[in-house]
């Protein structure tokens, strides 16, 4: 992750309306969106986290702070690093 000043905005602007809305898909299985190479389950809890960033009103939010800080784990707006 790469730290600017435009990561750290959208990152706080994030989290705030993450609370704001409440059930954020994030917010209620995080475990989901940080997957573990190893897990067997792996590919369809990716597939599951796709899916539910689909229906959140933050994916383009998130997948803005992603690609301002350069995230490499975890799902962010509905795609992983290297997509």
């Amino acid at each position: 992750m790469t730290q600017t000043g435009k990561s750290v905005r959208l990152y706080k602007e994030l989290n705030q309306r993450i609370d704001d809305e409440g059930d954020a898909p994030c917010r209620q299985a995080p475990d989901m969106f940080f997957i573990d190479k190893q897990d067997p389950m792996g590919f369809e809890k990716m597939r599951t986290s796709k899916a539910l960033c689909g229906t959140c009103p933050l994916s383009l939010l998130c997948l803005e702070y992603a690609l301002e800080a350069n995230e490499t784990h975890g799902i962010w707006g509905g795609t992983t690093h290297n997509e």
